[in-house]
């Protein structure tokens, strides 16, 4: 029996536990059989004021009636189908060029494993629903394939903008960083730039930059005068009123050397959560195959500073430049004005997406708890088996559309970001700080899913509503009305016409041997 969420595997076995109880309830305190006693006495109230031939046709149609109330019984509601914790699975999505996992309800590597301890218990469940499970489940599990991505982009998003520098001496060495050698690296390169030394139009937006590292006059030591244009031969050296403290705390000779350490720190700091670590790269490495190994750290590193940055208020120099006091302050409030609002949205989205597979499970927990409660109030109807079943269906095959989603999300993100100009790096590492196309970019895809997770879920289940009430109709006049209903009705009414006529012929020849006796005896005593 296969699930769609870690949940699922403790909720799956809650669910048909509880069913069980209720079960056991209504057979120990002999509940079940009211409707069939209920049958009975329906039979036997309308069959009275009825001649005998009526009576014989009601009386084979409640037959019908309580032939499909034992089959329901049977099939759809008393357990014999046996499930045990290690028989629910969920599979988990396989990474880049990896093969799927199967994870059981006794191996659950999350915390409801250690809160759900009565589904650890076997539970057994009726054939029908057991059936059941396994066609939508098998239903649900093809359309996820078909609908598989390469990575979780909105995951992997969510998972950096998590990032921070967490170790004070890591913030503090960084910050000398910036005043030590980003900022006069920065400055050295737009001066050289400017006097076509060096090409222009390079990234360095962050102190990471790759151009900056690799640059004489950057990070680089300055050997050559004429090429450097009197650029300081060591930045670092001019901030440090003591060159070898730095080296003493491993920070290297150079800004290259400090810059490779403070980059490590932060690498580290992430490889500690590897949980978190490993979706992240695998997600990154998903979508982002053919960069190199640094180019995809250089992510990580860079989204983690800029949020830094921003949850320390530190000063819109990093990516601006020096500005004036005036304009620093308009970008500042404006850009937490703008990062509040996309931040808002992007929560909500993010909410929804993990909330739908949470409401799904426990909505599909209850449905299967108050199944045994339908049918008996149902008098064991093949209809209200129907209904249900959709019902059922609907929900396990809600994850189907969550995947398509997913699918989604993932290919508009590709296909406007995609780009020379704005590569699916820049949407990663993202903007907290102008209004751009970015993130008007960002809006319609949020837009977009949040219409997506609130009217299609209502459309799928208003469409599979209307058809189960409408099979569940079509079976109930098939039954009764239909074929199978038109055939026992054609079959008393010949058995009640025989009756009635042979009640008749006898009655005639009864008539005639009185009336043929009563003409002798006027005869005889006319005589």
């Amino acid at each position: 029996m296969y699930v769609f969420s870690y949940l699922e595997l403790h909720t799956t076995l809650i669910a048909w536990h509880l069913y069980g109880v209720i079960y056991e309830i209504l057979v120990g305190t002999g509940l079940i059989v009211l409707p069939i006693l209920w049958l009975l006495v329906s039979t036997s109230t309308q069959s009275l004021g009825e001649d005998r031939g009526e009576n014989h046709e009601t009386v084979v149609l409640h037959i019908k009636n309580m032939v499909v109330a034992i089959i329901v019984i049977i099939f759809c509601l008393a357990p014999v189908y046996s499930i045990n914790p290690t028989d629910v699975k969920f599979r988990l999505p396989a990474a880049p060029g990896g093969t799927p996992v199967e994870v059981d309800a006794t191996a659950d590597p999350t915390t409801y494993a250690g809160h759900f301890g009565q589904s650890m218990a076997p539970v057994r469940i009726p054939a029908w629903w057991g059936l059941l499970h396994s066609l939508s489940a098998g239903l649900t599990n093809a359309v996820i394939e078909r609908f598989r991505t390469p990575g979780d982009l909105r995951d992997a998003r969510m998972l950096l903008e998590s990032r921070n520098i967490e170790d004070p001496s890591v913030a503090a060495d960084y910050n000398e960083f910036l005043q030590g050698c980003y900022w006069p690296a920065k400055d050295n390169y737009q001066r050289l730039a400017q006097q076509n030394v060096v090409v222009s139009g390079q990234d360095v937006s962050w102190a990471g930059s790759e151009f900056l590292v690799n640059m004489p006059g950057g990070y680089r030591l300055c050997t050559d005068n004429t090429n450097c244009k009197n650029a300081p031969g060591s930045l670092h050296v001019q901030f440090s009123t003591n060159p070898g403290e730095l080296a003493r705390r491993g920070l290297g000779d150079t800004c290259a050397d400090w810059w490779e350490a403070i980059r490590e720190k932060i690498l580290d700091q992430a490889r500690a959560d590897q949980g978190t670590f490993d979706r992240m790269w695998g997600s990154l490495t998903g979508f982002l195959g053919s960069s190199t190994e640094r180019e995809r750290e250089n992510i990580l590193v860079r989204k983690t500073l800029e949020n830094f940055h921003v949850r320390e208020g530190l000063s819109a120099e990093y990516t601006t430049g020096r500005t004036s006091w005036y304009q620093e302050g308009v970008d500042i409030v404006g850009g937490m004005a703008i990062a509040k609002e996309w931040l808002d949205m992007t929560v909500v989205v993010n909410v929804m997406k993990q909330a739908l597979p949470i409401m799904a499970a426990v909505t599909l927990l209850f449905v299967v708890m108050v199944i045994p409660l339908g049918l008996l109030f149902s008098t064991f109807r093949i209809s209200a088996v129907i209904r249900l079943s959709f019902l059922y269906f609907s929900f396990v095959f809600l994850h189907a559309l969550l995947a398509f989603a997913g699918w989604l999300d993932h290919y508009l993100t590709v296909m406007l970001y995609d780009g020379a100009t704005q590569p699916l790096s820049a949407w990663l590492i993202g903007s907290h700080g102008h209004l751009g196309g970015n993130t008007q970019k960002e809006w319609l895809i949020n837009i977009v899913l949040m219409g997506y997770y609130v009217i299609i879920p209502v459309l799928w289940f208003g469409i599979m509503g209307a058809i189960g009430v409408g099979a569940a109709t079509g079976m109930d006049a098939m039954a009764g009305g239909g074929v199978v209903g038109a055939f026992l009705h054609g079959q008393a009414r010949r058995a009640g016409g025989s009756t009635r006529g042979a009640a008749y012929n006898k009655g005639k020849e009864v008539s005639g041997k009185v009336t043929q006796k009563y003409r002798r005896r006027k005869r005889g005593g006319a005589e």
